[in-house]
């Protein structure tokens, strides 16, 4: 469980956020961004494995990011929980554009706030864009994110757990849910 601390967020129903089930560029350490890589067997049992897991929980709707990663692993999740799945694109990992695909031990540096990929997406434009969609969907009770680690990063700064310091903010496990809740008020016991 985690917990919020930034005032922007005070409106915001506590959620469950869920990294995408393993691909075969997890595996091999490459950089994903956009590249549309699907589920590798293991990915697909990790998915189904947390949807055993939260199958008892009060989930109401699973929102997606549009890559073919994040989305077999709502709709093996939404087996589990027969819930609806809403696609939103906004929450789609950072595009990388000349370095998708490339080994993440030669791109260290990406993470940095500064770090302009060729062809790819900046780093204000991904956090404006992802922002914006959490906005807009975590304002309903029983929601689940499954999106990218990237989209990660960008909600830990965003609820206030942690500045945006990339090299120092690690990923979850591929699908492992993490609950996040508000702070108490005054008014909560």
């Amino acid at each position: 469980t985690i917990e919020f601390s930034n005032p922007r967020t005070t409106s915001i129903k506590p959620f469950w956020f869920m990294r995408h089930g393993q691909t075969a560029d997890n595996k091999d350490h490459l950089i994903s961004g956009q590249r549309d890589t699907p589920l590798d067997a293991k990915g697909r049992n990790q998915a189904s494995e947390a949807g055993e897991i939260l199958k008892n929980l009060d989930i109401k709707k699973i929102i997606s990011s549009n890559l073919s990663r994040a989305k077999e692993t709502a709709e093996l999740i939404r087996k589990e929980l027969d819930v609806p799945v809403q696609i939103v694109k906004e929450l789609a990992e950072r595009n990388w554009g000349a370095i998708d695909g490339k080994p993440t031990k030669d791109y260290k540096t990406r993470w940095d706030g500064n770090y302009e990929p060729q062809e790819g997406e900046s780093f204000s434009v991904f956090r404006e864009r992802v922002q914006k969609a959490l906005l807009e969907v975590i304002n309903e009770d029983g929601i689940l994110i499954i999106a990218h680690g990237g989209t990660y990063r960008v909600l830990m700064d965003f609820i206030g757990v942690s500045h945006i310091s990339f090299g120092n903010n690690p990923i979850p496990n591929n699908a492992t849910p993490l609950y996040f809740i508000p702070p108490a008020t005054d008014g909560d016991i």
